[in-house]
């Protein structure tokens, strides 16, 4: 590298997981412990994208895996392929795009034998190698930024009934029926990175909101989110560029309008709807400063918070089996997809606190990033909407992408309100492990932090 020339690569590499594994988002009639259901083809590939930065000083890397979820461990095993192959210092960020339709991307559910070993092995070696390649191919490089308003694609899933209930509406949402909880972000940041004469590069797209839809279990094909399948268009409309979906603070909110059809062409038509948003985004992304490049790792210990006993859970399962036996008998889509999915999670639960639990706490690691004049804040889960839009009002007047699901995974973490309110994402489970305040104390650190690096 010359100078201090700012330079961006990227490259993409097909994660091409072998028919046969489970499908994370995918569980037998009995629940998660029933075992997960396996993938019998492949409707869109699964992919690892990278996108490589390098000012002179520093290179920051950031892939974007098409998987739900992946743990530290693995993470970490990335860095360490890919410091080794390239003998030189470079900061990974590793993010999962939360794709329910694909294999797990760390042990869980019953999966811990040879295939785990095997399946994982390729993960991290696929994504190392895409990580490598970007950086084989930096070459000099300009930024442009790029917004869009996109009120017709997500709500608030938690909703406030007329008799003052706490409802989840994961599938057909009817406003009249009540009224969000809590807000959602609209925004929608494209980071568009070119050559400097123009010739795209890659695109680098932060957006809030749960893209998951085939969650029937007649639905075995491996497949992309939604989200994800809008940036494959782009792929094609555009040879040669890449682009990476990095989701945003997601935990209570949802996709309406692909929940009226919940197949393969629904997600076709949800990917329609985003990518109109990205190519006007792209339209209106203006030049913006690429350097410096700054990264700082952050991390604090969480309290992991009380379980419940096995007998209660237990006795949870038994209640909810009651519930599921009743809505299938009458027919019910709705309250039977609601009851499999709570009895997975108790089910889940009982296995963890039989076999798993701990009393050690959790380290909740994040970064605090800065591409020139954008900020990039990271959170190992799934953050509430309303703490994204805080940690986006630090960092004004300089744009933010607040990204989940990145380096780590802790599951959920709800706004202090929510716990009094109940609801899905609060209920002691596997995806909820952490003591309520953690989201909250991760936001007074990570807005500290920010504020003070928008500062400089």
């Amino acid at each position: 590298m010359a100078g201090d020339t700012f330079q961006a690569g990227s490259a993409m590499v097909d994660l091409d997981p072998p028919l046969g594994l489970p499908i994370m988002g995918r569980c037998r009639l009995g629940g998660i412990m029933s075992g997960l259901m396996n993938a019998t083809g492949h409707f869109t590939p699964l992919c690892a994208r990278a996108v490589a930065f390098a000012d002179g000083r520093q290179v920051l890397v950031i892939c974007s895996v098409d998987v739900m979820a992946m743990k530290w461990d693995l993470t970490q095993r990335v860095r360490q392929l890919v410091q080794q192959s390239l003998q030189r210092e470079v900061d990974i960020v590793v993010v999962a795009t939360h794709t329910h339709s694909a294999p797990p991307g760390y042990k869980e559910f019953g999966f811990t034998d040879d295939r785990a070993d095997r399946w994982l092995n390729q993960l991290e070696s696929k994504i190392a190698q895409a990580a490598c390649e970007a950086v084989g191919g930096l070459q000099p490089a300009q930024l442009r930024l790029g917004e869009a308003q996109v009120h017709d694609i997500a709500s608030n899933r938690r909703i406030r009934m007329p008799d003052g209930r706490l409802d989840m509406n994961f599938l057909v949402p009817d406003p009249s029926v009540g009224t969000p909880a809590g807000p959602f972000d609209p925004q929608l940041l494209l980071l568009v990175v070119e050559s400097l004469d123009g010739q795209p590069i890659a695109l680098v797209a932060n957006f809030a909101c749960h893209g998951n839809m085939l969650l029937e279990r007649e639905h075995l094909d491996y497949c992309a989110e939604p989200f994800v399948m809008a940036m494959l268009g782009m792929e094609k409309q555009t040879p040669g560029i890449v682009g990476l979906h990095l989701p945003g603070a997601m935990g209570d909110i949802s996709a309406y309008t692909l929940h009226r059809e919940r197949s393969h062409r629904g997600e076709g038509r949800m990917a329609g709807f985003y990518a109109r948003h990205l190519n006007n985004a792209r339209a209106a992304a203006r030049l913006i400063e690429a350097s410096p490049i700054v990264v700082r790792n952050a991390e604090f210990d969480a309290a992991r918070r009380p379980l419940p006993g096995a007998d209660d859970v237990r006795s949870d399962i038994r209640d909810l089996t009651a519930v599921l036996d009743d809505a299938q008998r009458r027919a019910d889509h709705e309250a039977t997809w609601k009851a499999m999915r709570l009895i997975s999670h108790r089910e889940a639960l009982l296995d963890h606190i039989e076999h798993h639990a701990t009393r050690q706490p959790i380290p909740l690691r994040y970064r605090i990033i800065r591409v020139g004049d954008l900020a990039i804040v990271t959170c190992p889960g799934e953050l509430f909407a309303e703490y994204g839009l805080a940690l986006k009002a630090a960092a004004t007047p300089r744009p933010c992408m607040v990204v989940g699901y990145a380096d780590d995974y802790h599951g959920y973490f709800p706004a202090l309100r929510a716990f009094e309110e109940g609801g899905y994402e609060t209920m002691p489970s596997i995806y909820s492990l952490a003591e309520a305040a953690a989201g909250h104390r991760y936001v007074e650190q990570a807005t500290h932090q920010l504020t003070q690096m928008c500062k400089e």
